[in-house]
């Protein structure tokens, strides 16, 4: 049996790294067992100790781009829209988040997550905001890419 740690990723609406844990026993092919920690994220981004070097990598590609918040105001409603980020396997999944506020009393009114969109290593992110292009780059390095591009590739061989 084998112990393998692996970091799930994510970069949080206000633009904050967010990272999981996840330790696993394996047996061959097969998941023995599997221990996730709870969300955590550095208290000061300029000291990363005890950090993987892919959070230290998300860290500095994100640093000093101010997250994008998007206010509509239409028949009395602000509806804000922002967007939160993380990997999921191989790929990147940015989710939209939205926000209802009352325009004359800043009640809040409730959310949702009308859209996420998953990108695979490799899909163009151009239309995303600053700070997801930026995850997803560093995510999917050339090296990335390039493993999952084969790994497709065997796939449809087969």
């Amino acid at each position: 049996m084998d112990k393998i740690e692996e970091f799930i990723h994510g970069v949080s609406e206000g633009g904050q790294l967010v990272v999981r844990k996840v330790e696993k026993i394996i047996d061959g092919n097969i998941v023995m067992s599997e221990i996730s920690s709870d969300s955590y994220s550095p208290s000061n981004p300029a000291q990363m100790d005890g950090f993987d070097d892919k959070s230290k990598e998300i860290v500095e590609a994100i640093n000093g781009i101010t997250p994008e918040v998007t206010i509509i105001d239409e028949n009395g409603i602000r509806k804000q829209i922002t967007f939160s980020r993380r990997t999921q396997g191989d790929a990147v999944n940015v989710r939209e988040i939205n926000r209802f506020f009352t325009i004359a009393t800043g009640k809040f009114l409730g959310k949702c997550y009308p859209n996420t969109r998953s990108y695979d290593p490799g899909d163009s992110a151009i239309l995303c905001d600053d700070i997801s292009k930026k995850f997803i780059e560093t995510i999917h390095t050339p090296e990335v890419i390039a493993i999952y591009e084969a790994k497709i590739a065997e796939q449809v061989a087969t």
